[in-house]
């Protein structure tokens, strides 16, 4: 989690989030993906983190749906950004 920041988006989310969708990954050019969740994870900004609170407290009060809710968020980003392609994400049954 970024230094003042209630609720956090860690390198270990977007990791989970990039290893999930590996086949859909596009960008990641030969790197393993342990470096590049860092790389995106401090591209991060205060507007990347309120939509992953805002994701978690739509979600109500259990950790698993926030949970669920914030890596939807955090791949939705990630689509956004090009880093994965647009379609059905692989599921949240690892976690549970």
């Amino acid at each position: 989690m970024k230094p003042g920041m209630s609720f956090g988006i860690t390198e270990q989310e977007i990791e989970t989030v990039l290893r999930r969708n590996m086949a859909s990954v596009v960008v990641s050019q030969d790197k393993p993906i342990a470096l590049l969740a860092m790389e995106i994870y401090r591209e991060l900004d205060s507007h990347d983190q309120d939509r992953v609170t805002q994701a978690a407290i739509k979600a109500g009060k259990d950790l698993d749906d926030q949970t669920d809710s914030v890596l939807d968020e955090i791949r939705a980003m990630l689509v956004e950004r090009g880093i994965i392609r647009p379609g059905l994400s692989s599921g949240h049954a690892e976690h549970r």
